[in-house]
């Protein structure tokens, strides 16, 4: 069973179909005529098109007869041999730190990590910054980093080479922190869809601190909507507490979306 939805301003579901049918490759598939109305979205705009912007949600069901591709167009779905070489070698660099010019070395542990200016430079401008000009990293290579612990240092080393991180659940909130230090855009991505799967009624305000901290408008929104339909549950909990006495305009923020999402209800938390 198939199910297309459209979601109001506080992702509750208002429109639903559904129904069963398969996708081929014949080019003609199945849809969903006249699913809803143009003329009743615009006269729900507020609620259905916040901002302009239609949300929908698909669900597909997949048999275990599922076709990815069609195998006359593709013969083989894994990287070229060429580029999967040249991630293993840059892999190797990492932990061989082989030809490596410039040394990093976190506060907390005195261990060196041995990387490459060009390699960094490309991923991080901030790095680029630190070698353009006659600076003492520049002058002796070596890099002090004051505000990242060295084992999240380390794997954001490893992504820079390797596009991976190891132990992304345990340092997703650092490496979070040391993306956006760092400007490293998809690393920071990484982190905040790692981040939003793990939100409970116990952290959602921790986790709304930390990307309204840091700017980050998506993730802040998808934390306070949490809050909106689970107030109850999370203004109970410490974390509620501690954010009302240290960001007073973060909560109102907040209560404005609850009162909108929730009309009469909010009076009842």
């Amino acid at each position: 069973m198939n199910t297309i939805e459209i979601l109001d301003d506080c992702d509750q579901k208002q429109e639903t179909k559904s129904m069963g049918f398969t996708f081929n490759n014949s080019g003609k598939n199945p849809s969903f005529d006249n699913f809803v109305l143009r003329e009743n979205l615009y006269k729900n705009a507020k609620k259905l098109l916040p901002d302009g912007k239609l949300k929908v949600l698909c669900e597909i069901s997949l048999s275990h007869q599922v076709n990815i591709y069609d195998k006359g167009q593709f013969d083989d779905v894994e990287l070229p041999v060429y580029k999967r070489n040249t991630l293993s070698m840059l892999a190797d660099l990492f932990h061989t730190g082989k030809f490596s010019d410039v040394r990093l070395v976190s506060f907390d542990k005195p261990e060196e990590l041995k990387a490459h200016k060009a390699l960094i430079c490309a991923k991080s401008p901030v790095f680029t910054a630190m070698f353009e000009h006659a600076t003492e990293e520049r002058r002796e290579g070596r890099v002090e980093i004051a505000d990242v612990k060295h084992d999240v240092l380390k794997e954001m080393l490893r992504f820079l080479y390797t596009g991976e991180v190891e132990n992304l659940e345990v340092h997703a909130e650092e490496l979070y922190e040391a993306a956006d230090k760092y400007c490293l855009d998809d690393l920071k991505d990484l982190c905040e869809r790692t981040l939003i799967r793990r939100i409970t009624t116990e952290n959602v305000c921790q986790y709304l601190r930390l990307f309204d901290m840091f700017s980050s408008s998506s993730m802040k929104t998808k934390c306070i909507h949490f809050i909106a339909n689970n107030g109850p549950e999370v203004m109970v909990t410490k974390g509620w507490e501690e954010l009302m006495n240290g960001n007073p305009i973060l909560v109102e923020e907040v209560c404005m979306v609850v009162v909108i999402c929730k009309g009469d209800k909010y009076k009842s938390f």
